[in-house]
Order: structure tokens, then sequence, then C-alpha cells
């Protein structure tokens, strides 16, 4: 398994909405309004990036940026926070998606 945190910055509300369903969809988990972070083996990710690709072709502006950052698990067991603290576990694969 292997963990990535996606962020964006898209302009329109409806694609917004659109991707983070679908990312949660996905299993992924919203850290931050427009973060996520998920694990996932390499088969699952390469549907994930096919389906994100899929649904925001076409629709992104010259402004809008999405990145996506891979990271070790131990990274973000490290992370230093402030305020709520983030469910890590879950994170790490424990949320069960429905795979077809």
């Amino acid at each position: 398994m292997k963990t990535r945190i996606i962020c964006y910055d898209i302009e329109s509300d409806n694609v917004r909405t659109v991707l983070a369903k679908r990312l949660e969809a996905l299993g992924f988990i919203r850290i931050q309004y427009s973060v996520f972070c998920g694990s996932h083996n390499d088969t699952q990710w390469t549907r994930c990036h096919d389906i994100v690709e899929d649904l925001l072709k076409d629709k992104m502006t010259e402004t809008d940026k999405v990145y996506i950052l891979q990271i070790p698990p131990v990274a973000l067991r490290k992370m230093l926070y402030f305020g709520e603290e983030l469910e890590i576990d879950e994170i790490l694969g424990t949320k069960k998606v429905l795979w077809i």
C-alpha cells in the first residue's frame, strides 16, 4: 500500500464537489477542505488515477491545480498538527472500499 495526498485548488464549485465526493468514494479521507489522503495498492491507485483524470478532463481552467504527493506512512505518522488529531490508522488502510 502506498499513501498519497491529493490537494487541489479548483475554481468551479461543481467540479470541486464532484471531485471531493469521488475521492471519498475511492477511500480517500478529507484532512482539510481541499486535501485528501489515502492508501491504496498499485492496482487500486491506477484505477483512482484514471477515474480522477477522466473526471477532470476538459473541466479544469488555466488556473486550476491538482497535486498528488506519494508519502511514506512513517511521514504521515510523524506529521505535526494543531487542532483535531488526524485518523492516521484509518488513512493507512482500515477504511473499507468495495473495488469492482
